[in-house]
């Protein structure tokens, strides 16, 4: 897909939460993985083109940019939310949802000069 012009984003979504689904069934089974530093750069550097052509953005569009543009957390995130799926802890999907999105916002704060987040 074209960066300037070609669908409307809808049409580009469609793509963006559908890889990370596929890529992310299997999490609970590979989590462990997403340790090996190798691996991960692999899984982010799926991750991240799939979201540069869901926002329509250009190649020096940071990984952390194209997350918070495409609305959707980050792969390591994802992979640990998933992880404790198919047990039974006392955390529901949405507190387990509240907690990757605060890890997220956490990790932003850190990196963004002056500790703050603009919105």
């Amino acid at each position: 897909m074209p960066n300037v012009g070609g669908p409307k984003e809808s049409s580009r979504r469609l793509p963006g939460t559908v890889v990370p689904s596929i890529m992310l069934n299997a999490a609970p089974i590979w989590k462990e993985a997403m340790v090996t530093i190798s691996y991960r750069r692999q899984m982010i550097s799926v991750y991240r083109r799939v979201f540069l052509r869901t926002v329509s953005a250009f190649q020096t569009v940071s990984y952390e940019a194209v997350c918070v543009i495409a609305r959707m957390s980050p792969v390591e995130l994802l992979v640990e939310e998933r992880k404790h799926y198919g047990r039974r802890l006392h955390f529901s999907r949405k507190e387990k949802r509240k907690i990757s999105i605060d890890q997220w916002q956490q990790r932003l704060r850190l990196q963004i000069p002056g500790g703050g987040l603009t919105c």
